[in-house]
């Protein structure tokens, strides 16, 4: 019975590690989807959809033909604009706004080609292990609730409750808000290797797992400079970090951005979701942390005396969000990335308190409302060694 035992789990362990590891790419793997991805959207000429080598007005009429159905031997890549799989007219009238230069020609570029770049990019940084340094700034940009009336009652009827000292006064509203315009900083002061343990997405062996279709728009600019100045909080204080600074100029970038995605629950494998698949998204016990205390503090003789104050989990809404790759044209190489995700989760707060004296009534409250807590979560990942390169 051990033997059979050890042979099955044995099995289950060689099952969960290939299931684990199915999306990693190898070495050789990452660097021919590289290649392939900068070769499709460099190597040929931007919107040459009639393969002549060039591209001008001619390309535009080859993609409105397409679009009715009478194209002939075309390059359906290049007349496919908006990356949605098929040539329309709209392509046709952006390839023509193109020729005609009312639209800058950086703009010319696929939306597949540079979503098969940035995505290439992306993965090829854990499938080598590239060195890297970091700074992160977690912002609390605001708290607001929908029910000041309730705070405020609340808080005269608590601070009414007979020998109640002036210390002692409870203003729930600032209590609730005191996090509001928070911002803290970290980074690093040595490089690191990209692994599942230390590059988002976190244990997890991609760094994106974006299709098309989890985006709204991406976008391509050249000649750009990325300044990287990292801080630190501490003691309440921020330091900088001014040996560590470092400012890169001459990059290509490619930014894609999300469209709104908001949660009733929170899925165990974040992954599934389309912010997930490229970010660290907040897990729901991170985000209710803050409020647990309220929880805890009313249970047991102070629920039994006063009643009930319970807060929980509503939704959570991720939107503007965005990821930016710096990348260096002449060699192929990532020098950074920048992670922008914005959210607002809001708890729901509700009051069952009912507390008398004799005959009269000090507290009766029964109502709630809506805490909403809006955050951005900003993360730079910078490759000084392939800058240098």
């Amino acid at each position: 019975m051990k033997k059979i035992f050890c042979v099955l789990m044995a099995t289950i362990i060689l099952v969960s590690s290939m299931s684990v590891s199915a999306f990693a790419l190898s070495v050789n793997e990452s660097n021919a989807q590289l290649n392939d991805a900068y070769n499709a959207m460099f190597e040929t000429v931007a919107g040459d959809v009639n393969k002549d080598g060039k591209f001008d007005a001619l390309d535009a009429r080859e993609a409105l033909l397409a679009s009715v159905g009478k194209a002939g031997d075309i390059n359906t890549s290049a007349a496919d604009m908006d990356g949605d799989g098929v040539v329309t007219s709209v392509d046709a009238r952006t390839l023509l706004r193109f020729s005609a230069k009312i639209d800058p020609l950086d703009l010319l570029y696929s939306a597949v080609d540079k979503f098969n770049l940035f995505n290439a990019f992306a993965n090829h940084i854990k499938a080598t292990n590239q060195r890297f340094q970091y700074t992160s700034m977690l912002q609390n940009i605001d708290i607001s609730n929908n029910n000041p009336n309730l705070i405020a009652k609340f808080n005269k009827q608590m601070n009414s409750i007979p020998g109640m000292k002036a210390e002692d006064k409870i203003d729930l509203g600032a209590e609730l808000t005191k996090e509001k315009g928070k911002v803290t900083y970290k980074c690093s002061t040595r490089s690191y290797a990209a692994t599942d343990l230390n590059f988002p997405v976190k244990n997890k062996d991609f760094v994106s797992k974006l299709s098309l279709n989890d985006i709204t728009s991406i976008t391509y600019g050249t000649n750009k400079t990325y300044n990287y100045a990292p801080k630190r909080t501490a003691d309440g204080r921020v330091q900088e970090q001014p040996d560590y600074n470092l400012t890169m100029t001459g990059l290509d970038v490619l930014t894609v951005t999300f469209a709104p995605e908001v949660l009733k629950t929170i899925p165990s494998d974040t992954t599934t979701l389309r912010h997930g698949k490229i970010f660290d998204v907040p897990q729901k016990d991170t985000l209710t942390s803050g409020y647990d205390e309220i929880n805890k503090m009313f249970t047991g003789d102070l629920e039994e005396l006063i009643g009930t104050m319970k807060a929980s989990f509503k939704n959570l809404n991720f939107h503007d969000s965005s990821v930016s790759i710096y990348f260096n044209r002449a060699t192929k190489k990532v020098c950074a990335v920048e992670y922008n995700l914005y959210y607002d989760f809001t708890i729901n707060l509700a009051m069952d308190l009912n507390f008398k004296l004799g005959l009269i009534s000090i507290i009766n409250i029964k109502d709630n409302m809506d805490i909403v807590d809006k955050e951005l979560s900003r993360f730079a990942y910078v490759f000084p060694e392939n800058y240098k390169a």
